[in-house]
């Protein structure tokens, strides 16, 4: 799912991005001069400031509402606990229960 919403949002962007390159692109007529600028359109300020915000809120509420559902997960009565440790070129893993520690390799019955 966030995949999907991660494509769609690279297609529309590369798409708009596409577009504008070939409709404003440099012309052959083109005289070198910088155009007029223009202020003050707060309607699109607006648009390209809340757009993102929006699209940050919905990704986080997805996001929130996954890792709730995960917190919430019961533990099954036969559950194994393992503590794993990353140190910087190799992994540590302890499981309590057993006394036991092994470094890269995570052992599951």
């Amino acid at each position: 799912m966030r995949f999907a919403v991660t494509a769609a949002i690279f297609v529309i962007v590369f798409s708009l991005l596409v577009c504008c390159v070939v409709k404003f692109g440099k012309r052959a007529d083109d005289d070198g001069r910088e155009p007029p600028q223009v202020y003050g359109s707060n309607q699109v300020e607006l648009a390209w400031t809340v757009i993102p915000i929006l699209i940050v809120v919905v990704l986080f509420m997805a996001t929130a509402r996954v890792i709730a559902s995960i917190q919430k997960a019961a533990r099954p009565a036969n559950a194994m606990q393992v503590i794993a440790i990353g140190h910087q070129f190799w992994w540590e893993y302890r499981y309590p229960g057993l006394k036991v520690v092994t470094a890269n390799e995570l052992h599951l019955p």
